[in-house]
């Protein structure tokens, strides 16, 4: 009988809350990584746009160029699926229009056996320049 009479309280008071006009919702939002996304929230007939920037040609060039001329510690299995993401990504700079998830791809393959190897620094190139990219 207690839950039943509670219900109808809440409902009362949800229903009195509309008629004056006070809002009766409340939001918790916990986000654990959030990259390049929006959030909108108790609005009403509204709109929200976001423009992402271009991929940096230059510095993912340089960035290539970078690993390409570190001395790593590389097996040869390693080392070949390393070079097939390098040389995927630079295949990808050649377009007119890259394709960012195969250039996000082919860096997140690329970070992983650099750290494999022990270079952390250029891992850490990586994971930033993958932070930098739009969607």
């Amino acid at each position: 009988m207690f839950d039943h009479a509670m219900r109808i309280r809440d409902y009362l008071k949800t229903r009195l809350d509309v008629e004056l006009g006070r809002a009766a919702q409340s939001n918790i939002i916990h986000v654990e990584t959030m990259q390049h996304s929006m959030i909108q929230q108790g609005t009403v007939s509204s709109s929200q746009g976001q423009i992402a920037s271009a991929l940096d040609v230059a510095a993912l060039a340089a960035l290539i160029h970078e690993i390409r001329s570190a001395d790593l510690l590389l097996s040869g299995t390693d080392r070949s699926i390393l070079n097939g993401d390098l040389e995927t990504i630079e295949a990808q700079l050649r377009r007119p229009h890259p394709t960012l998830v195969i250039v996000r791809e082919s860096l997140r393959s690329a970070r992983a056996a650099l750290e494999g190897a022990g270079a952390a620094l250029l891992a850490a190139k990586v994971a930033q320049f993958l932070g930098l990219l739009p969607f």
